[in-house]
């Protein structure tokens, strides 16, 4: 339960000093870009991108250890193979959105967005 109180107020701090504070970028223009097409009508594409190759390294993850447990070591490295590739294009995507996000403006100490 303690740990639900503290999520919950750091939570209601960001909030409040999102709502209040205007240094900050808002979201819904940084997050309107997408890598080599620009500006899109759809917010967070992008972050759906992310989530979306995130759940798909996971799940080739657990493909792996089920292939582990089945004594399949070709199954396993193929698993693996797709975890690594999946992870490889999670961090490439996380590059690009810090520093599409450091060029707009939206990190602390950058105020011309």
């Amino acid at each position: 339960m303690s740990d639900d109180f503290t999520f919950g107020g750091v939570l209601i701090s960001y909030g409040s000093i999102r709502f209040f504070l205007e240094l900050l970028a808002q979201s819904n223009d940084v997050f309107k870009s997408f890598p080599f097409i620009g500006e899109m009508t759809v917010p967070l594409a992008f972050v759906s991108l992310m989530t979306f190759i995130l759940i798909m390294s996971s799940v080739t993850m657990v493909m792996a250890v089920g292939a582990g447990q089945a004594h399949d070591r070709k199954a396993v490295m193929k698993w693996m193979f797709f975890t690594i590739l999946g992870g490889i294009a999670f961090l490439s995507c996380q590059a690009w959105e810090w520093t599409h996000l450091y060029h707009e403006g939206a990190w602390w100490g950058r105020t011309h967005f």
